[in-house]
């Protein structure tokens, strides 16, 4: 039996159009803690908060988003998130207040939860179900890859030329990706009329999964947003924070390139397994690095974990959302979709406005030593409740399709 065809064209222009998106967003995330605090006086948990303060539009707006995706078709809205989304970066550096730099952090907030969420949709209606582990890890694999590099090159932009040719290049790339996206052939999409009601906006069968995630995600947000602020505290000059985001995207492409396949055919048990241990490993080495005074034994500490944490996120990211795919039909992708995004975003937010409270009580490295614990507790959740309430909830899907 031969496997139904994933690398199609519209398959590899959302790819691209997604990681110019994702590029776009994190570009800007590591920045802002210098910018926020240099131009603008802020302290860490003000920092944290205006950082964070995204989730809220994104939250917002991903119900709404998931529910139009469902009734009115993807292309519109889809193309008109992606080109908003990439001309937003660009108002940065002309706020002057404090308050302006909390509405913009919303409004951005809005058009990327929208961007997020639609983008996911497109890609599911693309991927064949047969190869949904797969495809899904190729597709999130553009995006971790942007992830990682985005940070390093904002820092590199930031340090070299400034602010401005940093938020003007967010733009420049964002934009890019809404381009890119006009190329995609679209499927005929008939209005479905579909009521305003609660269950329209919300999908509750994939909230375990979603849990699963918002736990992850609340250890992983602190560490890629704050991680230059913890190498500027450690006075470490062999240590830079560009390498650190190196060797992330170094990890998490070769786990999410390997995890989809894994997930397709062992289901997620052996991807999670392999991803927990990985991101308790790696924060745990975070932890070790101020305890080493040599200079080339910390470095290589600091680029251990920073592998070591790609690879588990890598495996573990793809393998939440292939979950959450496999147990709802067409007409429910984009509510589904968003509702898991939303728990996803929320924990990164969160995670970052904890991190940045207690960086102003506790050192970083006790931080991270609570991450590895955190993220202990949170697979001890996955295996014992998460894992084998998804696996009934899909086989009772699938025996409703045969």
């Amino acid at each position: 039996m031969f496997a139904p065809k994933l690398w199609t064209l519209n398959f590899v222009l959302i790819c691209c159009a997604s990681l110019s998106m994702t590029m776009s967003f994190y570009l800007i995330m590591p920045v802002l803690p210098f910018f926020l605090s240099e131009q603008f006086g802020m302290d860490g948990f003000q920092i944290g908060l205006a950082i964070s303060i995204y989730v809220i539009g994104s939250l917002v707006i991903r119900p709404l988003t998931g529910y139009a995706l469902d009734r009115w078709g993807r292309r519109g809205i889809f193309l008109a998130s992606f080109l908003t989304f990439g001309l937003t970066a660009a108002a940065y550096p002309y706020l002057h207040t404090i308050s302006a730099i909390f509405i913009l952090r919303f409004v951005h907030g809005l058009i990327w939860g929208s961007s997020l969420t639609s983008s996911m949709t497109v890609a599911v209606d693309i991927i064949p179900r047969e190869r949904r582990g797969e495809g899904i890890g190729f597709f999130t694999f553009a995006m971790a890859v942007a992830m990682a590099l985005g940070p390093a090159l904002g820092l590199w932009i930031y340090n070299t030329w400034g602010g401005m040719a940093t938020f003007w290049t967010s733009m420049a790339i964002g934009t890019g990706g809404a381009l890119i996206s006009c190329g995609m052939r679209w499927k005929p999409h008939a209005r479905v009329s579909i009521p305003l009601v609660w269950g329209n906006f919300f999908e509750p069968k994939v909230i375990p999964i979603s849990m699963a995630a918002l736990m992850f995600t609340f250890a992983y947000g602190g560490l890629t947003n704050f991680i230059a602020v913890y190498v500027k505290q450690e006075h470490a000059g062999t240590l830079d924070a560009s390498f650190f985001y190196i060797f992330l995207a170094v990890g998490t492409s070769i786990s999410r390139l390997k995890g989809g396949k894994m997930f397709d055919r062992a289901g997620p048990r052996r991807v999670a397994a392999l991803g927990f241990s990985m991101l308790i490993a790696g924060f745990t080495a975070l932890w070790m690095i101020s305890f080493d005074d040599v200079a080339w034994l910390k470095a290589g500490l600091f680029w251990i974990a920073a592998f070591l944490v790609g690879m588990g996120g890598g495996f573990c990211m793809p393998a939440f959302q292939a979950m959450v795919t496999l147990i709802l039909p067409v007409t429910r992708q984009g509510v589904g979709n968003a509702t898991y995004a939303s728990v996803f975003e929320f924990g990164i937010a969160s995670g970052i406005a904890m991190t940045g409270w207690l960086s102003q009580h506790v050192a970083f490295q006790w931080i991270y030593l609570a991450s590895a614990a955190w993220l202990a507790f949170t697979a001890l959740v996955f295996f014992r409740l998460i894992a084998g309430s998804y696996e009934k909830v899909r086989r009772q899907f699938e025996a409703g399709l045969m």
